[in-house]
């Protein structure tokens, strides 16, 4: 990743030097995709190019790309001028750089990779040319080089969100090539697409925002401002297969190496099981009667015997006292119910109040059933071109918040592309790349954690930020067990018209 800056000696209204081939072609070129990406320049006449945040690439103006693509990455967050300094006139002032160039599967035989590139800046940007001043909230470049049907294939994609030229709203759509010319002053190109398939060396570059500060006419223009620069290319025949070279003659055998030591002796067996007992001899002859014993011990005494017959009746006792007076009995059961009387006269109506609502009534019957909602399939971002992707993800890295309305909260900045038909809704979580021990405690299993999850509703063409609170007990494993480690940004989208998409991306979150 290169970090330049132009010096103070540069001076607006020389002529601007021609752009060179984006990558020097050979006769026998290796095979290989290229790629480059570049956040922003500045190029005027004799000076060399500004270029503050470049992936995979050289600051050089005549021959800025290297010789193949590969994984570079690069995020300004704080704010950069071009040229540094003060505020001076041509100056571009940016910020939320970034830049990144990858190359997907790193190895192998290059008809199978992906080479990519994307670039921009993620908030306002600012071009002060003197007499004119051109603004824009949100600009991005993006393109991408493959083999489809044994052929190289480019794609590419790009937006400019609210453009304003001297504070004047530009109307219209700003997510396809477009030229604005302001007459004897300057002229602007939104999302400029170069695109070359014949010969070795092929490609396509896109600039998203290009401002040219024009000279007299015939003469290169004074100052050239580019914002979001992408390029994806190629060089020689990679979707060619790898041709695979002749097998080599077998080795001669090698010398039969020297006799081992003798191993060490084994350890002693377990000792053998008992064999069976013999079978009982034959009973030997009665010996002579012994001594008389000693006398036995007195038994034990007997059980009591059962009881005998009763006796006769003895004579009849003395009269008791009286005994004490019995209660009272119940009380007899109440006579008959006498006439009733005549009816009195009917009174007055009375006003009363209305009484209580009465019950609700049986529920009707169940209406007939609906028909079923269409549900659109849902596709993998993985499998979909750059510029049909519904949502972009703009957040690089996490950080878990530590005070504040976004304390213990993530913040993932995000983007509803112009190709959603109204908005972008569905859910976005955040999950760690890989297993981990999931709590603080020694029987904590291992496994992927979910760090949080949030809706998402964003209208079209819209940048916002999706705020995802984390509970207290992975709070506490992200600050003391985990520090920082890769997380999978992962949403899951709709549109308008039914249209659902995975968005995925890999970044650090940081306790």
């Amino acid at each position: 990743m290169n970090h330049n800056h132009l010096g103070k000696g540069l001076a607006a209204g020389a002529a601007l030097a021609a752009l060179a081939a984006s990558a020097p072609a050979s006769a026998a070129a290796t095979p290989a995709f290229t790629c480059r990406a570049s956040a922003a320049y500045l190029e005027l006449s004799g000076a060399t190019r500004a270029e503050p945040l470049v992936a995979n690439g050289i600051t050089d103006g005549t021959n800025p790309d290297r010789a193949a693509c590969a994984d570079d990455s690069g995020l300004i967050e704080a704010d950069v001028k071009i040229p540094p300094g003060p505020v001076t006139s041509p100056q571009i002032q940016l910020l939320g750089l970034f830049a990144k160039t990858g190359i997907d599967p790193d190895g192998g035989q290059t008809a199978a990779q992906t080479a990519s590139a994307e670039a921009g800046v993620a908030r306002p940007v600012r071009i002060d040319l003197g007499e004119l001043l051109v603004t824009a909230d949100v600009v991005e470049a993006q393109t991408s080089a493959s083999c489809v049907g044994g052929v190289p294939t480019f794609t590419s994609d790009g937006d400019v969100v609210n453009l304003r030229i001297n504070g004047t709203p530009v109307t219209g759509p700003l997510n396809d090539s477009r030229v604005i010319e302001i007459p004897a002053l300057a002229k602007i190109s939104l999302n400029q697409v170069v695109q070359d398939d014949a010969g070795d060396v092929r490609g396509i570059e896109r600039r998203a925002l290009q401002v040219d500060l024009l000279n007299l006419p015939g003469l290169p223009p004074v100052a050239r401002a580019v914002v979001g620069e992408a390029k994806s290319g190629s060089t020689g025949a990679v979707c060619a297969p790898t041709p695979t070279g002749p097998t080599g003659p077998t080795g001669s055998t090698g010398e039969t190496g020297a006799t081992g030591s003798t191993g060490a002796t084994g350890a002693t067996g377990d000792t053998g099981a008992t064999g069976d007992t013999g079978a009982t001899g034959p009973a030997g002859p009665t010996g002579p009667a012994g001594p008389t014993g000693e006398s036995g011990a007195t038994g034990p005494t007997g059980e009591t015997g059962a009881t005998g017959p009763a006796g006769a009746s003895g004579p009849t006792g003395a009269t008791g006292q009286d005994g004490t007076d019995g209660t009272n009995g119940k009380d007899g059961t109440n006579g008959k119910d006498g006439t009733n009387g005549k009816d009195g006269k009917d009174g007055k109506d009375g006003v009363g109040t209305p009484g209580p609502a009465g019950p609700a009534g049986p529920a009707g019957a169940t209406g007939p059933a609906g028909s079923s909602a269409r549900v659109g399939s849902v596709v993998q971002a993985s499998s979909i071109p750059l510029n049909q992707r519904l949502l972009r993800i703009d957040s690089r890295s996490l950080r878990l918040g530590k005070s504040g309305l976004n304390s213990q909260r993530m913040r993932v900045k995000v983007y509803c592309k112009p190709v959603a038909a109204t908005s972008c809704a569905g859910t976005l979580k955040v999950r760690s790349a890989e297993k981990v021990k999931s709590g603080l405690t020694k029987s904590a299993a291992i496994k992927r954690v979910t760090f949080g999850s949030a809706e998402i509703q964003l209208p079209r063409r819209a940048v916002g930020y999706v705020k995802l609170p984390v509970e207290r007990p992975k709070q506490q494993l992200l600050n003391q067990k985990l520090k920082s480690l890769k997380v999978v940004i992962s949403a899951t989208v709709i549109d308008g018209t039914g249209k659902r998409q995975v968005i995925e991306r890999t970044v650090t979150l940081r306790g």
